[in-house]
């Protein structure tokens, strides 16, 4: 899959409000800018939601190819890791819609 955003890495400018990345301003962050301790911590993660999504598609690929391995589909253990596996997954095409 193609990256449609803004190619990472992404920081939050705490001074102007806005993530920002070497390609310029992505979005501003604080109300009216005016930073408070919500929109602050906010912000940071945002500005983290690129590398957020690349290591959460990471993982996934790794848990498929662990599935996989086991070889043992059906039991507890395995179905809280494939049900984990497929919230992930939701998660990620949720992130990537347009």
């Amino acid at each position: 899959m193609t990256t449609q955003h803004t190619p990472e890495p992404w920081s939050f400018d705490l001074e102007r409000g806005m993530i920002v990345s070497e390609y310029g301003d992505i979005a501003v962050v604080t109300g009216w800018g005016n930073a408070d301790d919500e929109t602050i911590p906010n912000g940071i993660l945002l500005a983290s939601a690129p590398n957020l999504l690349r290591v959460l598609r990471e993982l996934s690929e790794a848990a498929r190819g662990e599935m996989k391995a086991w070889g043992h589909i059906g039991s507890i253990r395995t179905n809280r890791y494939y049900d984990a596996l497929i919230q992930t997954q939701a998660e990620i095409a949720k992130a990537v819609q347009p």
